[in-house]
């Protein structure tokens, strides 16, 4: 996830300000492939402008198109426009969950625009200092299409879309789409997938990056429901490659895993739901000491900045800004603990009353990791970053909105999303 979806997080707590709103009621559906964001309840549009602050774009403006159940009652499709007072633009589209042939399913996002301030960082190591950045400006643009097949085992093999029941702030035991088992053949939804990609940055002082490529992976997603997992556990794997055909591009590969697991612990005097999670991710670029010529210079074989290949940020060092760290090799380990309280403020709050918020959710969170110049488990596990926080999540219209306040060595930050880090 990127800059962009905070701007789309703010924009929902304006929704009262709509008439035509999705509604989430008690004992209602979420549907969808992925069981992300759709409504079973039809065809909604709306159109919703909104303020925002972040440290990347200073005080903005923008509005929200959005409609879902178009063509498929699982489709979710919306555009953001922004512009604030450091002179960013950006214009982004999106559209999720089409079912394009039985099993197979894709989603297509696109974004172009201006950022006005970026902190450029030409020395991204573990060891790096943090004072060490030059604040540019940046030109942007990006495309990706993701193709995910579902393979017909688990709950993939009869529920080719899920409905996932809800009552209140809990899912129904029996629409749940996996963490029965830990056999994905029994439980869950696998995914092999195929994600083309292209990218180009202009940032202003340093140069020009572009990158075009294709992801070649699986998820075996065993989660009870992918929104507000309790149970169960994902299990993802993606092989990345560019092969540099680009003018302004250079051949690199990386390879990167992840694995989440998800323990239920429970109701308490004061909370109705209770979650221990756990993820641990690992990249590795096998390319980046490998050189190449082009123009008569020689270059390394290196994903270009920006590239997402990091740690900091969104979901990852959140007490980091964006891309802070990167190397060759990275591991990250995160543990949350999820609680949705007994008592919900929300029905009793003029105006925000109106959105029917069905739960919200508190969390504590600390992170553990490092980028290094190669893959070696010691070196990976000496000498490592620290970050820790709170957060607080609420349920809004079929969608999970995020904020997160982290601390770290190099200070704060707050991470205004939507969805779970993992």
């Amino acid at each position: 996830m990127n800059k962009y979806w905070g701007m789309l997080a703010i924009s929902y707590s304006f929704l009262c300000q709509a008439e035509e709103i999705i509604q989430v009621q008690q004992s209602d559906e979420v549907i969808g492939a992925k069981g992300t964001m759709a409504n079973s309840s039809g065809k909604k549009n709306f159109i919703i402008p909104y303020p925002y602050y972040s440290q990347t774009t200073s005080a903005t403006a923008g509005v929200v198109l959005a409609s879902q159940g178009i063509f498929q009652p699982q489709i979710t499709a919306f555009a953001n426009f922004i512009y604030s007072s450091n002179d960013s633009k950006i214009a982004y589209f999106q559209i999720e969950d089409v079912q394009i042939y039985q099993r197979l399913f894709v989603e297509a996002k696109v974004l172009a625009g201006h950022w006005g301030s970026v902190n450029y960082y030409p020395d991204r190591s573990n060891d790096s200092s943090e004072n060490d950045y030059i604040d540019i400006s940046a030109d942007d643009q990006w495309y990706r299409l993701n193709f995910d097949y579902l393979l017909p085992i688990g709950n993939g093999k009869k529920h080719i879309v899920d409905r996932y029941k809800i009552d209140g702030a809990l899912l129904v035991p029996s629409s749940a789409s996996g963490g029965e088992s830990w056999n994905p053949l029994v439980s869950g939804r696998t995914y092999l997938q195929l994600r083309p990609f292209y990218r180009k940055e202009d940032l202003n002082g340093i140069g020009q990056f572009a990158t075009s490529g294709v992801g070649v992976g699986f998820n075996i997603d065993n989660r009870d429901w992918p929104i507000n997992p309790t149970r169960g556990y994902t299990l993802q794997a993606e092989l990345k490659h560019d092969w540099g055909n680009l003018s302004d591009s250079v051949e690199w590969t990386s390879v990167e895993a992840s694995f989440a697991k998800y323990v239920n612990l429970g109701a308490s005097d004061f909370f109705q739901q209770q979650v221990l999670a756990f993820d641990v991710w690992t990249l590795n670029i096998p390319t980046w000491n490998e050189t190449t010529i082009i123009d008569g210079q020689t270059v390394f074989k290196r994903p270009p900045p920006f590239s997402g290949l990091s740690l900091g940020g969104w979901d990852r060092f959140r007490g980091y800004t964006a891309n802070r760290f990167e190397d060759k090799a990275a591991i990250d380990y995160q543990v949350e603990y999820r609680m949705i309280p007994q008592w919900n403020p929300f029905p009793h709050i003029p105006l925000i009353k109106r959105l029917k918020i069905p739960f919200w959710q508190w969390a504590v969170f600390a992170e553990l990791g490092r980028v290094a110049p190669e893959w070696q488990i010691d070196t990976l596990h000496s000498h490592m970053r620290w970050n820790a926080g709170v957060g607080m999540r609420a349920f809004v219209n079929g969608m999970l909105v995020r904020m997160d306040l982290a601390a770290s060595k190099e200070g704060g930050q707050v991470q205004m999303i939507v969805d779970q880090p993992f």
